[in-house]
């Protein structure tokens, strides 16, 4: 891979959005299994899965790109009720506004950007360690971020959910009177 001319590398999902615009290609999509997202699989209970994405770009008037990045698909959590495999999809939207510099963004983040314009601002070093690639962006890096981010609280069948509810209402029903025996003491008085 010759990092001088990398416009979109298919099998590292390097990015280099400058570039791009440059040659006015501004949509890039693919499929990925979930074992290539490492933290990800390491959730799932059989690393069966995968995310389709796609990420359009745009020139924006405060940085150097707009992102717009979409991600779908499933994989098969562990249920934190029954232990069984439970399917989560997904389906996520992003807005990142690219900046080749942490010093640019963090002054975007000052500036109120994110919350005005309802986007996030990223910089190059997602997933990146050296100089040559600092002009590029790592895109399964940061649709495994999206993906984390988006993580659900509470993996559970809703099945599950509906036991458990009905579970803890005759539990309370049965224990929670505090003032039961009180009461029978009254009576008798």
């Amino acid at each position: 891979m010759n990092l001088d001319t990398l416009l979109f590398d298919r099998t590292s999902l390097l990015l280099n959005p400058v570039r791009a615009l440059t040659r006015n290609m501004t949509q890039f999509e693919g499929s990925e299994a979930i074992t290539r997202f490492s933290r990800i699989a390491s959730e799932t209970i059989d690393e069966v899965g995968e995310l389709d994405w796609q990420c359009t770009i745009a020139p924006h008037q405060r940085g150097s790109a707009l992102l717009s990045l979409s991600i779908s698909g499933h994989f098969h959590l562990t249920c934190i009720e029954c232990r069984q495999a439970l399917r989560h999809n997904v389906q996520l939207a992003s807005r990142l506004l690219w900046c080749r510099d942490a010093a640019r963004a963090q002054a975007l983040e000052d500036s109120g950007i994110e919350d005005e314009e309802k986007l996030e601002v990223i910089t190059s070093d997602i997933g990146l360690m050296d100089d040559k690639t600092s002009d590029c962006i790592d895109l399964a890096a940061l649709i495994e971020d999206e993906v984390l981010l988006n993580w659900p609280d509470k993996q559970r069948h809703a099945q599950c959910a509906r036991t458990k509810n009905i579970l803890a209402s005759a539990s309370m029903e049965e224990t929670h009177r505090p003032f039961a025996e009180l009461k029978k003491l009254l009576k008798k008085n």
